[in-house]
């Protein structure tokens, strides 16, 4: 076998190997993660379980605790039948606005105003913060509420069953953090009986919608739906994980459920929880004759059973967050909440530092596309001792090659001969033939740290710079009847004349400028924000590389 042949075989073994690597790593989608033996597939939390709250005379006696729960009452309410008008009350503050529906007394639609992003549900079962049953009372999601108080800090609604012996009160208040609200759940015996509650109140703690068509939301953006805090450690399970609906026990701290973009937080305040329902169902959407399938993700919340004696109230309370996926926001509210946004365990201390440092540029600059040419600067300053020595090698390595061919050819005969005498020529020049890798090596880290900053970085949502209209998606300029992403292409321009100047062996031309295509294909539909960074790069590259040449 000849030396290009092996030469080109060990090419293409490195590129099988390390390839799939780096989409795996880049792309995770594309590969289905194990299944989570905590994860247990079982019916949802709806409301059509067996009549378990009833009321009764005189209490249970201590040694009759089993038979509650086949205690059947013949006035247990489905609600989901009673008819009304629907009406929105609005709720708003200078970054959210909540549209209440007196269907369910829950949030019918929510709208970010600092943040391109709002859902509207159809259905009352998607309603965010909806109560679907108590007890044996089910269709609650449907039951009629009314607005007593409606103020600037907190809207309170009200509903009364059961010919007046129940009385369920939904609270939401704002707290002094921006996003951070407290939800209290009252429920009042207005009967002169106890009432016997084994199954607690379920209610719903948050629901998102992926749409297909949303350019935002491409197969390259976050696809975590859900995250559970479990002390020091964070579990998720994407989207794509969720068939019908899965059951988690309580033991976690809060439940997060997000898109790319923004989430919803529910954290108990007191041991109130009994457990978590994760479902999933996708609807077809119709706006202007356009057709779409959206897939929509709920979390509802189980809530412990308390007995309500005559005449008393119990109240859950829990912590509520609903904004955007910011992470020193997050942080600054404290529980760990930052922790929903995955950043990676080994390079999210560099990922951290990338995000701060983007927003403490902006602002001075007030231009996502401007933090990020600087920060790309920056990078390369911080590795140009590297950079330079190594450029410098790959120079040396350039002029020695007459030198190199001279020796292949008095040598072909001998290869190990050959081999001994290239070493040679090389420790003479003081010429490391790896050195040109390190600073590819020493990016890939910063690189990959990027990737995942960018994907998860709400600040970049709408940003534009140039003809770019958002960097957290490709750039999408429209050339006829398509659309064409132009940063990708002006990078491969980029990385065949940077690849250009460092090639030392013209044998291995032609193989080397594969590289810049494939560069090409695989930055093609990521985030803009991601693909400046490596344009920008190149071009350092690119001026740094033509100085040394210069110099000789």
């Amino acid at each position: 076998m000849d030396k290009k042949t092996l030469t080109a075989f060990v090419l293409i073994f490195l590129i099988a190997i390390i390839y799939p690597r780096v989409l795996r790593t880049m792309f995770p989608d594309l590969v289905p993660p194990p299944v989570e033996e905590q994860t247990i597939d079982e019916p949802a939390l709806t409301t059509d379980k067996k009549i378990d709250g009833v009321y009764s005379e005189k209490a249970p006696s201590a040694n009759k605790e089993k038979e509650e729960s086949e205690i059947v009452s013949d006035n247990n309410d489905d609600l989901s039948l009673v008819e009304f008008d629907e009406k929105i009350f609005s709720f708003e503050s200078e970054e959210m606005l909540f549209n209440f529906s007196n269907r369910g007394g829950s949030i019918q639609a929510v709208d970010f105003l600092k943040y391109p992003t709002s859902y509207s549900f159809t259905s009352s079962e998607d309603y965010i913060l909806g109560l679907s049953s108590v007890g044996s009372l089910s269709g609650l999601e449907n039951l009629e509420f009314v607005v007593t108080e409606n103020s600037e800090r907190r809207i309170v609604l009200e509903s009364v069953l059961k010919d007046d012996e129940l009385k369920i009160e939904k609270i939401l208040e704002r707290t002094d953090k921006e996003h951070f609200y407290t939800f209290r759940l009252r429920i009042t015996n207005n009967s002169q009986n106890k009432y016997y509650m084994k199954d607690g109140p379920v209610i719903n703690a948050g629901s998102v919608i992926f749409d297909e068509k949303d350019k935002r939301r491409k197969r390259y953006a976050a696809q975590e739906a859900t995250a559970f805090m479990i002390s020091e450690e964070v579990q998720r399970i994407k989207k794509n994980d969720i068939e019908g609906s899965i059951w988690k026990d309580n033991k976690y701290i809060w439940v997060g459920i997000q898109d790319p973009t923004v989430c919803f937080i529910f954290m108990e305040k007191e041991k109130i929880l009994a457990g978590w329902n994760i479902s999933k169902k996708i609807e077809l959407f119709t706006k202007d004759d356009d057709a779409d399938n959206i897939e929509i993700i709920t979390s509802s919340a189980k809530l412990r059973s308390i007995d309500i004696a005559p005449m008393d109230t119990v109240e859950y309370e829990v912590a509520f967050y609903a904004g955007p996926k910011l992470y020193y926001h997050l942080a600054s509210i404290g529980e760990d909440f930052n922790k929903i946004i995955d950043f990676g365990k080994m390079l999210a201390p560099i990922s951290r530092t990338i995000i701060w440092g983007l927003n403490k540029l902006y602002s001075f600059f007030h231009n996502y596309g401007i933090c990020i040419i600087i920060l790309t600067i920056m990078i390369k300053i911080m590795l140009y001792p590297l950079t330079h020595s190594s450029m410098k090698s790959m120079k040396r390595m350039k002029d020695l090659q007459p030198h190199m061919d001279e020796i292949r050819e008095q040598y072909k005969s001998d290869p190990q001969k050959m081999n001994r005498e290239v070493m040679a020529l090389y420790k003479k020049h003081k010429v490391n033939p790896l050195g040109g890798c390190l600073p590819m090596f020493l990016q890939l880290p910063i690189f990959f740290a990027l990737f995942k900053t960018l994907n998860n970085a709400v600040e970049l949502n709408g940003a534009s710079f140039l003809w770019i209209k958002d960097l957290s998606a490709p750039d999408a300029v429209p050339i006829g009847p398509y659309f064409v992403n132009i940063l990708p292409l002006i990078m491969g321009v980029t990385q065949f004349i940077s690849q250009k100047q460092t090639i030392t062996d013209k044998r291995q031309a032609q193989m080397m400028m594969f590289m810049p295509i494939l560069f090409t294909f695989i930055f093609y539909n990521m985030p803009s924000g991601l693909v400046l960074y490596w344009l920008i790069s190149n071009v350092l590259s690119i001026i740094q590389q033509s100085m040394i040449n210069k110099k000789g």
